[in-house]
């Protein structure tokens, strides 16, 4: 049996866990795309609080676009301003410097 799963940007520890322990887990690619959910967007822990991150899409189709039909919006340098604040939220954290290379890597800009 496959476990079904929405897209998700930077997913919490707690979805990446139940995605990875069903043998055969894979993301929907055919539903309607919602809205304000976590499929182009993530929350990060700031000294401020709360810092909601967003990847600007396209919708060919509008409200009836599916999943697998959404567009990244190139224009806007969302990847650059994202990259910059999760260091600055996270270079001290501990391990930080281990995983900041891959997270990093992420970041074509």
């Amino acid at each position: 049996m496959t476990a079904v799963f929405p897209s998700a940007y930077f997913p919490c520890i707690s979805y990446l866990k139940a995605y990875l322990a069903h043998e055969n887990s894979s993301i929907e690619l055919f539903e309607h795309y919602p809205k304000q959910t976590l499929r182009n967007r993530c929350d990060i822990a700031t000294s401020n609080g709360k810092l909601r991150l967003s990847i600007p899409i396209k919708k060919p189709y509008g409200s009836k676009s599916l999943m697998k039909d959404i567009l990244i919006d190139q224009d806007a340098p969302w990847q650059k301003e994202h990259w910059r604040s999760i260091r600055t939220a996270y270079a001290g954290a501990p391990y930080f410097e281990e995983y900041a290379h891959d997270i990093e890597g992420f970041n074509q800009y």
